[in-house]
């Protein structure tokens, strides 16, 4: 099976030696049982607030797993206008790149960017391809409490 994963805020295997989370074990646990694993992340990392690259930059991490890494702007704050425009690149960018790729077979996108998850709908149901969208953070309704 073809499986995408569209998650921004975790550590990527490529980042050295950090702790994965749950995208990180899901696509460790599918690439080794032989399925395709395409994982879209920014090239700005969320817990260093650094960028990883500074172009768009595709990581094989083995045979059956592969890391796109779409450049976006970075930013300082967890909560600002710099990280929302950020996510919207971030959506846009996989709109555009994502018409390029073979379909998967499904589509995982997780919450805390509504666009990236709305983009990943909008693909599914263009090209009959089904998406779950994991919703487990509270951006952007931080931005609510934050005011």
């Amino acid at each position: 099976m073809r499986v995408w994963l569209l998650h921004s805020g975790e550590t990527l295997p490529i980042d050295g030696n950090i702790k994965l989370y749950r995208y990180g074990i899901l696509a460790d646990m599918l690439s080794k049982r032989n399925h395709n694993v395409v994982r879209w992340a920014p090239s700005f990392s969320h817990a260093t607030k650094k960028q990883r690259v500074e172009t768009d930059k595709d990581f094989l991490v083995n045979k059956n797993y592969l890391i796109k890494l779409l450049h976006v702007p970075g930013y300082q704050r967890h909560v600002g206008f710099k990280r929302y425009k950020s996510h919207k690149k971030l959506a846009k960018k996989f709109r555009i790149l994502s018409l390029k790729e073979t379909p998967p077979d499904v589509i995982i996108s997780g919450i805390p960017i509504p666009q990236l998850c709305y983009e990943a709908i909008r693909y599914g149901s263009d090209n009959k391809v089904p998406v779950i969208t994991d919703v487990r953070d509270v951006w952007p309704d931080a931005f609510l409490h934050y005011i």
